[in-house]
């Protein structure tokens, strides 16, 4: 037998513990099957429950802005009403003032008769300096008290005492050539409402206080 120069003896590979590799069995490919369709039904699981949550967070977050938007409309709403109810109190309780004072005026004209003439004193002095004779006009009721006054303070001479009956007790009106001063209860409460911006009339009768 020749030999062949530089050849090397052939080992041929050991075959795997217990013999040769074999093919799988229906059943361990159905097992095999039945683990890869449960991994995927776990992902499927795991992806939905995301979605899902994410959806959800989304649906509740918008859920949350538009339950704040509401809120804040009805507090600015609220706030409104509540400005309104303000003024509307604080209106009536100047109201409420208002003839609690018309009622103490009054009073005061009907217990205390001297409040005219102070009231004439006072017109008689805000004349112009050249103003010193005229009529004092005075409800006829008024007329007697404020004659003795002029008499008592030397003014008789200079002026004419005039019973007017649309003057109500309390008020007067003293004309003279140069001037007019109108210092009746109606017209003196009508300025006195103006400062207050209000048009309550005089003439509205009020409880007794």
């Amino acid at each position: 037998r020749e030999e062949v120069k530089g050849a090397k003896p052939w080992n041929p590979a050991p075959f795997p513990a217990g013999g040769a590799a074999r093919a799988s069995s229906p059943s361990e490919r159905a097992r095999d099957a039945e683990q890869l369709e449960a991994r995927n039904i776990e992902a499927s699981r795991v992806r939905a429950t995301q979605d899902g949550f994410a959806a959800g967070f989304a649906d509740g977050r918008a859920l949350a802005e538009h339950d704040a938007s509401r809120i804040a409309q009805l507090a600015q709403t609220m706030e409104t009403a509540l400005a309104g109810l303000e003024q509307s109190i604080a209106t009536q309780l100047l109201g409420l003032a208002i003839g609690l004072a018309r009622a103490v005026v009054r009073r005061e004209i009907a217990t205390q008769p001297d409040s005219l003439l102070m009231l004439v004193q006072d017109a008689l002095r805000a004349l112009p300096e050249l103003s010193t004779t005229g009529e004092i006009l005075v409800n006829p009721a008024d007329a007697d008290l404020v004659k003795d006054y002029l008499q008592d303070s030397g003014q008789s001479g200079s002026w004419r005492i005039v019973g007017d009956a649309a003057i109500e007790p309390g008020g007067c009106r003293i004309a003279t050539r140069a001037c007019d001063i109108d210092a009746t209860l109606e017209t003196r409460w009508r300025r006195a409402m103006q400062t207050l911006g209000r048009t309550d009339d005089w003439r509205v009768k009020d409880a007794d206080v």
